[in-house]
């Protein structure tokens, strides 16, 4: 008679054997539902973030230009010997392109300027840009609609050409296909719209205008241009460099009082665009990668909290057949089931953080409109599902499969101590990678804080700021742009809340778009020898210095002595004074500004009558920021763009409507922007605000996690314990007692975390230097602040399950027991 043998459900070859850890896999998920779904998020929002980053870092930092033969492209940037980079003179450009044989072309492109643009739907203010011939050959363009500017169109005297932006033809100009029709008005001239530029083209800067703009100044010591190249076949970087230092010295002696580059610096495009981008996109992805390790080190402990009530059911399938290396497969497999899910989550979570990172790190990083997720991603959260199934699940299932053993040969039902160490180390990594973040976090906030609040020598609290540009078609003369000031004010001065009302060319935050060189009596813009500084140029009011605050240290405010025809006036700051006068009376001294030299009034020196107070930009350091001041009613050209300035008291955002029908009213044909000076200044951090944002939902996310994950470690200790806990209050221990038992347990393993933490955010926040203001990388107030945060909240997630451990039913369980 033949033996029947009865085969074990864990018997089979490998592809059934995977089959049957599958199907196990899901029923178990699928029991413990709240389990499943908690760790599919835990998993998906490290898997999300890490592959969110991934993507932006590959799009920006490794992938090439979005241009033909893009590692070809290079920026050369005039320097000073101590290696300042400065924009390039027009001269200097003009002979570089032609004398450069290292490349196959050398263009330009004016810095762009935001003016108000006429001839589309409304009046709009838009960014725009002069290139030179060939800029668009050069960089690959291909039109979308119409054609490229010509070469013949750089010439003087050719008409007046433009191309536009796919965004700005869709929004402004209906996206009309015949453009022999349309011209664009501004910078005083009608020009005809030629060429649509598609938004896959991505320039430089974000500009939705471009215009042909030679000739250019001629004067070698006014640099207004970036300049690109594109090498020759076969050149390299380093003999290019070496071709344009030897032009560079040669064109310095050819002009030694006007040329004030003495090198030239050869870099590739790539490098320069995404230069500042790349120190936050770093510290992100760090902080990514750590949110990951956060996820993994709470997914494990969560699965050896879940392997303590599987400790039976595993040794029963081990005694059925299934050894040890049986028994770690199937815990892998149900790991790696909840990985899938997870990523699969993620990557939906990382579509949605690709789509925020383009709405609104359009100002942080270049071509952005290019980032996407796409298969590469997609491999890469497959990459993380392989990797982070070993980081979570490998630990808990070979510890699992030892309890296994022990329960199968000696019916032990206690928790083994290495799986309590591990338990405790991977409790203290999540809360010392979690401190880590909150505090680099915390430092982003102070950062912020001191750039809003800060003292820069100006109160920009309760400030409105009106911020407009008049077209030169609409004004051409000085008598016409004197009326619509003489206009303005005193209606924006009439505004219920209004208290005082200025106008100025430039805010304080906006430091450098109009410094060069001062000379005084006998002196000369040829000679550098007799430039007494280099210093900014703003056309003020006296309302403006009253309504920034910013006080009269000597002398005299502009007043109606200075009117037009009257002595050219000047009052300058104590920056400047004490730079080119030392501690001597400023008051009465003469001073001619280069930037000056362009009105029609240039050439004349101004006498000093007042000192005021500095104002600086918060990236500059105090006293590096020296001004002159001429009063508005002497040189009005200068305020065809221009900010009114209207102290309101607390609420300044009250009267914005009203400020800007006063402008509407006054010419339609002037688009305003509204806005108190806080946001305008906030405008200028959006490379902070974009980190602080990100570097905060991490640092939440895993403060989150850790907390979680220790609310779950105390739980299942107190599972554990139950019967030693019941024993306890049976003896009579008191509640206060058994509270502070598990508590007590639980926050020794946080502590040890969170010295850990401070020491990795003591070395690791250097990185953040570049980015911080008035604030040090090791501030020990938010240190503190932070490690407060931490430990309070995870007393709070470790006294929940303690305080339920000390309700338990003593009784009831003995009589379990």
């Amino acid at each position: 008679m033949r033996r029947s043998t009865v085969r074990s459900p864990w018997y089979g070859g490998p592809a059934a054997g995977l089959v049957q850890d599958v199907r196990y896999g899901l029923r178990r998920l699928m029991r413990s539902p709240t389990f499943t779904i908690v760790a599919v998020i835990t998993i998906a929002v490290g898997i999300g973030a890490t592959s969110a980053l991934y993507t932006v870092i590959r799009d920006i930092l490794v992938d090439p230009l979005p241009y033909p033969q893009a590692n070809r492209l290079v920026r050369i940037s005039e320097a000073t010997e101590a290696g300042a980079t400065m924009l390039v003179s027009y001269p200097n450009f003009t002979d570089w392109r032609d004398q450069a044989t290292s490349f196959d072309a050398v263009v330009a492109a004016q810095f762009p300027s935001t003016v108000t643009v006429l001839g589309g739907s409304d009046a709009v203010r838009a960014p725009v840009e002069g290139v030179s011939r060939g800029y668009f050959r050069t960089m690959g363009a291909q039109p979308l609609v119409g054609r490229l500017i010509r070469d013949d169109e750089n010439q003087a005297g050719a008409p007046p050409v433009v191309m536009v932006s796919e965004r700005f033809w869709r929004q402004e100009l209906a996206a009309t296909p015949d453009l022999s029709g349309v011209s664009l008005q501004f910078y005083g001239a009608s020009r005809q719209v030629v060429g649509v530029l598609p938004d896959a083209f991505h320039d430089q800067f974000d500009v939705d205008v471009w215009y042909p703009f030679e000739p250019g100044p001629p004067l070698r010591n006014a640099g207004n241009y970036y300049v690109v190249g594109r090498l020759a076949r076969g050149a390299s970087i380093a003999t290019a460099t070496a071709e344009m230092d030897a032009l560079g010295r040669a064109l310095a002696a050819a002009y030694p009082n006007t040329n004030g580059a003495k090198r030239i610096i050869v870099q590739p495009l790539h490098a320069v665009l995404v230069g500042d981008a790349r120190t936050p996109l770093l510290l992100l992805a760090t902080a990514a990668v750590l949110l990951l390790l956060v996820a993994c080190a709470n997914m494990a402990a969560a699965l050896l909290g879940k392997g303590a009530e599987r400790q039976h059911e595993l040794a029963v399938r081990a005694a059925l057949g299934g050894g040890r290396t049986r028994v770690v497969r199937q815990l892998l497999t149900e790991s790696l089931m909840l990985a899938t899910l997870g990523a699969a989550a993620g990557v939906a979570i990382a579509y949605g953080a690709v789509d925020v990172v383009r709405r609104f790190g359009g100002s942080v990083l270049p071509h952005i409109r290019d980032i996407g997720i796409d298969a590469s991603t997609i491999g890469f959260a497959a990459g993380l599902v392989i990797l982070t199934t070993l980081l979570f699940g490998l630990a808990p299932a070979i510890s699992q499969s030892r309890s296994a053993m022990d329960v199968l040969r000696g019916g032990k039902r206690t928790v083994r101590g290495g799986r309590n160490l591990l338990w405790s180390g991977l409790v203290a990594g999540e809360v010392a990678v979690a401190l880590l973040l909150v505090v680099g976090s915390g430092l982003m906030v102070r950062s912020v804080r001191e750039i809003v609040r800060g003292d820069h020598g100006f109160d920009p609290k309760g400030v409105l700021a009106v911020h407009f540009s008049l077209p030169p078609g609409n004004y051409r003369t000085l008598e016409s742009m004197s009326a619509f000031y003489n206009r303005l004010l005193p209606r924006l001065g009439a505004l219920p809340g209004a208290q005082v009302v200025g106008v100025v060319n430039q805010i304080p935050i906006h430091p450098g778009l109009v410094r060069a060189a001062v000379i005084g009596p006998g002196g000369s813009f040829k000679r550098r020898d007799s430039w007494v500084g280099v210093a900014g140029w703003r056309v003020a009011s006296p309302g403006y210095f009253s309504a920034l605050h910013i006080p009269l240290l000597r002398g005299r405010m502009f007043d109606q002595r200075d009117g037009p025809g009257a002595p050219l006036v000047t009052v300058v700051n104590e920056s400047f004074a004490r730079r080119v006068w030392g501690n001597e009376n400023p008051i009465g001294k003469r001073v001619e500004h280069a930037w000056d030299t362009q009105s029609p009034g240039g050439g004349e020196f101004a006498e000093v009558v007042g000192v005021v107070a500095d104002a600086r930009d918060w990236k500059q350091p105090a006293g590096s920021q020296p001004e002159m001041f001429v009063s508005w009613r002497q040189r009005p050209e200068y305020l065809q763009s221009a900010y009114a300035i209207i102290r309101t008291g607390p609420a300044p955002q009250s009267i914005a409507r009203a400020a800007r029908s006063v402008v509407r009213d006054l010419d339609p044909d002037v688009p305003a922007r509204v806005a108190s000076l806080t946001t305008f200044i906030g405008d200028t951090m959006t490379d902070r605000r974009f980190t602080l944002d990100a570097l905060g939902g991490f640092a939440a996310a895993a403060l989150l996690l850790a907390l979680v994950g220790i609310w779950g470690v105390v739980s299942h200790a107190v599972a554990r314990r139950n019967r030693e806990i019941g024993i306890r209050l049976a003896l009579g221990a008191e509640q206060r007692a058994v509270v502070s038992m598990v508590q007590g347990s639980a926050m020794r393993t946080v502590l040890a975390g969170t010295v850990v933490g401070l020491i990795l955010a003591w070395i690791g926040t250097g990185v953040m230097r570049a980015l911080l203001v008035g604030v040090t990388a090791t501030d020990p107030a938010t240190f503190a602040v932070a490690t407060l945060l931490l430990v309070a909240a995870a007393a709070m997630a470790s006294w929940l399950p303690a305080r339920r451990a000390s309700h338990v039913d003593p009784i009831r369980t003995l009589r379990d027991e």
